[in-house]
């Protein structure tokens, strides 16, 4: 078997290409989509939850809705993650009857 000595040339080009590599990779993973990007009435699996917290998308009272919630992360713009409805997204003008002030 012939044994292969790499020279200077030959480990700078490989090392290139593995930063390289290394640079996509990272940018691949920068944006990691939600695994359930679809509004939360899409769900038949949350019906009886949503109505159990009166979920509404439009909230009635100004100083309360999901976007000051403490259960709300926002995920898109208008959309986001409750903590209290496992699938889907709400809106950030909605209200449920757990409604929390957010604590910052």
């Amino acid at each position: 078997m012939k044994k292969e000595t790499m020279n200077r040339r030959s480990f700078v080009k490989k090392s290139a290409v593995a930063v390289a590599g290394l640079g996509l990779a990272s940018q691949v993973q920068a944006y990691v989509p939600l695994e359930d990007e679809k509004h939360v009435r899409e769900y038949d699996s949350n019906k009886a939850l949503i109505d159990t917290l009166k979920y509404v998308d439009k909230s009635e009272k100004a100083d309360q809705n999901c976007g000051n919630c403490q259960f709300y992360t926002e995920a898109k713009e208008g959309m986001g993650k409750c903590t209290l409805i496992p699938k889907g997204l709400v809106t950030n003008t909605g209200y449920c009857i757990s409604w929390a002030k957010k604590v910052s």
